[in-house]
């Protein structure tokens, strides 16, 4: 994830050597990729989100993640494939099923759309 963040040109991250410090940037990322209207990688976050939480072992925090779809699914720029990914992931968590492959798969599969411009592709998705 911090790749994708670093190509966007405009969200700087300084490298954070915790697992914390790591949670906190995936937070504030996500946060603004939905004030940006920008659902595509908003998704992104959340499965790094996720794979963070399940190698934690917090598989609550991962429910929580599955529960809190609806704000990237109206933000915005939200390829209708990501869109499906976020769904099958749900899914993976309901049905107890989110493996740390299962999640880096769908990661990875969200992670091949390529990224919005800050300049306003974000709005058309």
């Amino acid at each position: 994830m911090t790749r994708r963040l670093w190509r966007l040109g405009e969200t700087r991250l300084e490298p954070m050597p915790s697992a914390a410090g790591a949670e906190a940037a995936l937070l504030e990322a996500r946060r603004g990729f939905l004030l940006a209207g920008l659902g595509t990688e908003a998704a992104a976050v959340l499965l790094d989100l996720a794979l963070l939480y399940q190698r934690q072992g917090r598989a609550r925090e991962v429910r929580r993640l599955a529960g809190e779809l609806f704000p990237i699914l109206r933000a915005g720029g939200l390829r209708q494939g990501a869109a499906v990914a976020l769904l099958f992931f749900r899914d993976l968590v309901e049905t107890g099923r989110a493996t740390p492959a299962g999640l880096g798969a769908v990661a990875g599969y969200l992670s091949s759309f390529p990224l919005s411009s800050l300049a306003g592709e974000g709005a058309r998705g």
